[in-house]
């Protein structure tokens, strides 16, 4: 249930590559973080996604381990490349998130019933993960209604 199946690598495998443009702290510590074209063109909305946390258990690593980023500290973003999505997995319990220039993203597991993960994908595809029902995903233009286990 905790790890990452190829079923989801797949959802997410059209993501390599996409530069992550905008990262935004939100409303109680949240976390949103954004890939896609970095130039303007008609069809930048439908190779756009937003990944991230509705909650504040979030940190962000360099590519050493530092800590750079953490919601406790958070009050702005960092003006730093931070790359382009590279990979998920999951670590001791936690989703992580890979960046081509070394930095992670580590989204922790306090709430047992909520998502502490989203990722809002192009074509209207929603997948989450909580930790008490694991993966799952489904359309995210209508009313959820728990999605299907991946």
């Amino acid at each position: 249930m905790n790890e990452v199946s190829p079923e989801l690598r797949v959802l997410l495998s059209r993501l390599v590559g996409l530069p992550l443009v905008t990262l935004k702290i939100g409303e109680h510590s949240s976390l949103s973080l954004t890939f896609g074209p970095n130039e303007s063109n008609s069809d930048k909305e439908a190779q756009t996604a937003c990944l991230g946390t509705w909650y504040e258990d979030w940190k962000i690593f360099d590519q050493d381990g530092k800590l750079l980023l953490a919601r406790a500290s958070a009050v702005a973003a960092p003006n730093i490349n931070f790359g382009a999505y590279e990979d998920i997995e999951m670590f001791n319990g936690k989703v992580r998130l890979r960046l081509s220039l070394g930095h992670y993203v580590e989204f922790a597991d306090r709430r047992m019933n909520d998502d502490i993960f989203y990722a809002f994908l192009p074509d209207h595809v929603f997948v989450g993960y909580a930790a008490k029902s694991g993966w799952r995903y489904g359309p995210s233009g209508r009313p959820w209604t728990g999605g299907k286990p991946i």
